[in-house]
């Protein structure tokens, strides 16, 4: 990015501060003129988070749906919070005896800060992707599910499993959609994606309660509708859209092929049958989606 081409409102210098050590960021804040961009139809994206798949896509009338993965950034996490969880017992030790702890505070910072610039920058690459599946299918609205609070909680998970569960950053992925969808006229919807999970996206059905049928979902990754079994996210994702749009009813968004994206690459604990596209959602310019498969 060439500075000299930008209109700089002001520089910050943010400090970090965490187990006694400070470290900075530099942030450049600059002024962005928006040409006013309407999109030409009022097709829907919609997004229903999870863990293990992180953000999973359907698009109004697209056969195609899209599952950001999230076993890549959950097997990073989980080698830093076991690296924390190991020096903060030792510092724990040295305290305890009374002894300087300035050697391993510098350790936990470090590894603290890896673990930030991990969520943010992965944070930015699926925000980045988001926007450009709205962009290339000529989206209106982008319909976000709000996550619950027990998609994020498991039975029987270590502390460490669980602490790594928190920090998945879905609503942090919503709010870079929010402001990175208005400079192309795309609206952000969010909605309470209650019963979502439970209720056939093949039926022409309300998603209430009294059309809850949790017993459909097989294996956590399956979801069994009038016409036979149906990825239990896309399903999920389908009454999201449902939900926004009432008159919404087909069978074809998302429903002929499901495209799986790995944000980081050569991670050997990730599925195989995940492809990996190096530089999704780095760049919001050119026709770099047309790369994943």
């Amino acid at each position: 990015m060439d500075l000299s081409q930008l209109n700089i409102l002001n520089i910050q210098i943010t400090p970090y501060k965490a187990y006694g050590n400070i470290t900075y960021r530099l942030n450049i804040v600059y002024e962005k003129e928006i040409e006013e961009t309407k999109p030409q139809t009022d097709r829907a994206l919609a997004i229903d988070y999870g863990i293990s798949n992180f953000a999973t896509i359907v698009i109004e009338n697209q056969p195609t749906s899209y599952i950001v993965d999230g076993k890549g950034i959950q097997s990073i996490l989980r080698k830093y919070l076991k690296k924390l969880a190991k020096w903060q017992k030792k510092r724990d030790n040295l305290q305890n005896k009374r002894l300087s702890t300035s050697r391993v505070d510098k350790i936990l910072h470090r590894i603290q800060k890896r673990i930030n610039n991990l969520i943010r920058d992965f944070s930015h690459k699926v925000s980045n992707l988001i926007v450009e599946l709205a962009k290339r299918y000529n989206v209106s609205t982008i319909v976000i599910g709000k996550l619950q609070e027990s998609k994020n909680k498991e039975s029987k998970l270590s502390s460490i499993i669980d602490q790594m569960l928190s920090l998945l950053p879905h609503g942090r992925v919503s709010k870079q959609i929010e402001y990175k969808a208005r400079e192309y006229g795309i609206k952000v919807v969010l909605v309470d994606e209650s019963y979502t999970s439970g209720v056939d996206s093949l039926k022409y059905v309300a998603v209430n309660k009294e059309n809850y049928t949790p017993e459909a979902r097989k294996h956590r990754g399956l979801f069994k509708s009038v016409l036979g079994f149906v990825n239990a996210d896309v399903n999920g994702a389908r009454k999201i859209l449902k939900k926004f749009k009432k008159s919404f009813h087909d069978y074809i968004t998302g429903l002929r092929q499901t495209v799986r994206i790995r944000v980081f690459g050569n991670l050997a604990s990730s599925p195989k049958s995940v492809q990996v596209y190096g530089q999704i959602g780095v760049a919001r310019c050119g026709d770099h989606l047309s790369g994943i498969r």
